[in-house]
């Protein structure tokens, strides 16, 4: 086999690889860019430190996070770690001054990676990190991101512990002591979480004279993610 025949073989399992290792398809903005021609070009790996704690994501994979952690990209390297990207981006981000470059940035997802229009995926919940030089795409990785979510809740009522879920109603009566004492999410050590008991407005009836509607609410940051109706009996 010549010499040449070799070279567009290895150029083609190149091609063939960096395709294989795209769990989604890159943004449209991206799709005209060219792939590198040798395998030091290609992505090898990305750090990202998720609250503190840090991810290595390999080309082409996934990481999932939880809306409201704080991203920041630590580290991207290449096949041939001695090579430069000049930009990494992800599409959802951009500073404060307009610029796109992610490396280094924290990334509140509270705000950012939010927006359906910038995902990759038909349900908006995915979001390309992209990395490149002038007309060349090393690759990209994913991050997937998941809606706080409540467990359940134990409440000590007079002494006894009840266990609790989101949807399921919480009656007591007005001399009863009932505090939460444990919240399960999938948000690790429960982090940014706050829950308050707040009164829900009704006009006044005899039944309402009877009885107290509540909603205990349970946010991340600045956002309502679940709630346990309280009905407190005055009789």
């Amino acid at each position: 086999m010549s010499p040449l025949t070799m070279r567009g073989l290895k150029l083609l399992g190149i091609l063939l690889l960096a395709a294989l290792q795209l769990a989604w398809d890159l943004p449209a903005a991206y799709r005209t860019l060219a792939t590198p021609a040798e395998e030091g070009a290609l992505l090898d790996y990305v750090v990202i430190a998720v609250n503190g704690r840090m991810k290595k994501v390999s080309r082409g994979a996934e990481l999932d996070f939880v809306r409201g952690d704080i991203l920041k990209v630590i580290n991207v390297s290449l096949k041939d770690p001695t090579r430069k990207i000049n930009l990494v981006q992800i599409d959802g981000f951009k500073k404060a001054d307009g610029s796109v470059e992610a490396r280094e940035q924290l990334i509140d997802t509270s705000y950012d990676l939010i927006q359906k229009d910038d995902a990759v995926d038909p349900d908006g919940a995915v979001y390309a990190l992209l990395t490149r030089t002038r007309g060349i795409v090393h690759g990209a990785v994913f991050l997937r991101r998941t809606e706080p979510t409540l467990g359940y809740i134990d409440v000590l009522i007079n002494g006894k512990t009840r266990v609790m879920r989101e949807g399921e109603g919480l009656h007591v009566k007005k001399s009863d002591h009932f505090k939460i004492v444990k919240f399960v999410t999938n948000i690790r050590e429960n982090k940014d979480i706050t829950f308050t008991v707040l009164p829900i407005l009704e006009a006044k009836t005899k039944t309402h004279i009877a009885l107290q509607n509540y909603q205990i609410v349970f946010r991340r940051k600045n956002r309502i993610f679940a709630k346990i109706p309280l009905t407190v009996e005055n009789l």
